[in-house]
């Protein structure tokens, strides 16, 4: 069994690696599309240690720390209740990678990739997420990629790597089971997102620490979201571990809503005491004292997958946050 991986270019040995460190900087970057670039940013550096990642332009965030994949990186997004546009893999050639590794050194890698049980759950999750991606990469290998490729385990290897992000009920977990079970919903823009951006009932428990938390929040910033401090994704993570699998992704998704809302009913407050307040300015915490989780929820009304304010009359309209 090969331990060890060496790079030779022009018949100089540049790098030696092992197997898990080649594959774990194969892919040069991620390309991140967000609604929320500043936070989302914010979000990656502090809650999920990613360290080389490039500042937001426009809506363009760009990872170069692979610590984890795409999938993982959607689902925890989701989870921390932010909005994902795009995310894709941008990927160099073989041969860019070699001239691109920066590896300090090497160790010795024990995977055995014999006997693989392609029965099981995780297996199939597993098949289903990427085995046509990867069987359409293979198709274009040329034939010194092809023979790097088998040194490293080929096919088999890879698809072992990626069932080690799933659990035994084929649920997407992410390393060392990061993601909620639930909580992960495939590919973005090839789902039908009505099949989980549905309003449920969520416990008063759940909607109070959301709404504890927003209000915390909204007078430490000065009605700035700050992905340096915020602990909302926390409170999504609690909530999520505490209901049953079917019901966290729907579940979630109706905490985001409240939670919009109860910011909204905030900022509402604190302009109508001060007309001429922006966010970021400092205000009078004490205006706050008369909004509460139950003032703000009695004007709601249901609308489809999100709530509206009600209007005097008794139908609703609705309010972007």
């Amino acid at each position: 069994m090969v331990n060890c991986v060496g790079i030779i270019h022009e018949g100089r040995m540049l790098e030696e690696c092992s197997y898990q460190q080649l594959q774990e900087n194969r892919y040069s970057y991620i390309r991140l599309v967000v609604k929320e670039p500043e936070q989302v940013y914010e979000y990656l550096k502090n809650d999920l240690s990613i360290g080389k990642i490039k500042k937001p332009e426009a809506s363009v965030i760009k990872i170069y720390d692979l610590k984890y994949g795409t999938l993982e990186l959607n689902s925890r997004l989701f989870a921390a209740g932010f909005s994902v546009v795009e995310i894709s893999k941008c990927r160099n050639s073989l041969e860019d990678d070699s001239m691109s590794m920066n590896i300090s050194g090497f160790g010795t890698s024990n995977a055995s990739y014999t006997g693989m049980n392609t029965g099981n759950k995780g297996y199939k999750a597993a098949e289903e997420a990427v085995l046509a991606d990867v069987m359409a990469e293979e198709a274009m290998m040329t034939p010194e990629q092809k023979m790097m490729y088998e040194l490293l385990g080929g096919r088999e290897a890879h698809m072992r790597n990626v069932m080690s992000n799933f659990n035994s009920d084929g649920d997407f977990v992410g390393p060392g089971g990061v993601v909620v079970p639930g909580m992960y919903h495939g590919r973005d823009g090839e789902v039908d997102r009505s099949t989980w951006q549905q309003l449920i009932d969520v416990s008063d428990d759940a909607r109070q620490k959301m709404f504890d938390n927003v209000k915390r929040e909204f007078i430490q910033e000065n009605g700035i979201s700050n992905g340096d401090t915020t602990k909302r994704s926390k409170i999504f993570r609690e909530y999520q571990l505490s209901v049953k699998k079917e019901d966290r992704a729907k579940g979630t998704w109706t905490l985001q809503q409240y939670e919009g809302k109860y910011r909204s009913a905030m900022y509402a407050a604190v302009k109508a005491a001060n007309p001429k307040w922006e966010p970021g300015q400092p205000f009078d915490p004490g205006i706050l004292d008369s909004v509460t989780r139950e003032s703000v929820e009695s004007q709601l009304a249901k609308s489809g997958n999100t709530f509206v304010k009600k209007s005097f009359s008794g139908s609703s309209f609705d309010i972007q946050i």
